[in-house]
């Protein structure tokens, strides 16, 4: 018997009470909209008193929430519209509030409960980030690839004559040679008019 007590006792304890209430941005007055009961452990959700949807006009008012003598101020900011769909998402985790939000739902009629717990997203598998080297084969066409461009223009310099590989030294040596021509000629001149001045009585 003191088992079963003991049972719903923390049962009774782990549900918890949520108000919510309306608050008109401009004049600062909150009016009530609900009160909901949930349990963190087992996620069950009830709705204890509805908010009564002739008291609310239309527009744009802050829903704040009332949880364990704390308020949650403005968790979410909304345009109201009768009749009232939204399902109410609790966010639970640890068996803690963590987030509460108001999610239009055409299909529920007034505001119905949902507690959740987070779940567990995917998870990419872990890649290595590692430098990209090259590996002996790249290096080895990429080598092929500019050999073979410098290849072809041996080819091209050896289909050529002699003539045509070796016009440079040709000219200069041909430019060497008429440079000695011509200082050879003007020596041979300036020796012949030393000989013609010199006196003919020797």
């Amino acid at each position: 018997m003191k088992l079963l007590a003991t049972a719903l006792l923390a049962s009774v304890a782990l549900c918890n009470e949520l108000k919510l209430q309306l608050r008109n941005i401009e004049t600062g007055i909150a009016v009530p909209w609900g009160l909901y009961d949930y349990d963190s452990v087992t996620l069950d959700a009830s709705t204890l008193e509805s908010p009564k949807e002739e008291n609310n006009d239309q527009g744009s008012y802050c829903v704040d929430a009332i949880y364990d003598g704390e308020t949650i101020p403005c968790f979410s900011f909304l345009d109201v519209e009768s009749p009232l769909h939204y399902n109410l998402v609790i966010d639970v985790h640890d068996q803690e509030l963590k987030k509460l939000s108001l999610i239009h739902n055409p299909e529920v009629r007034g505001i119905e409960p949902l507690v959740r717990n987070p779940v567990k997203g995917p998870e990419p598998p872990a890649v290595k980030l590692k430098k990209t080297t090259k590996t002996y084969q790249d290096k080895k066409a990429n080598k092929e690839a500019t050999t073979a461009q410098f290849s072809s223009e041996d080819n091209e310099d050896e289909n050529k004559t002699w003539f045509q590989k070796n016009w440079k030294v040709l000219l200069i040596g041909l430019i060497v040679y008429n440079v000695i021509a011509v200082m050879n000629k003007q020596g041979e001149v300036k020796q012949e008019v030393e000989e013609n001045q010199k006196p003919l009585g020797d």
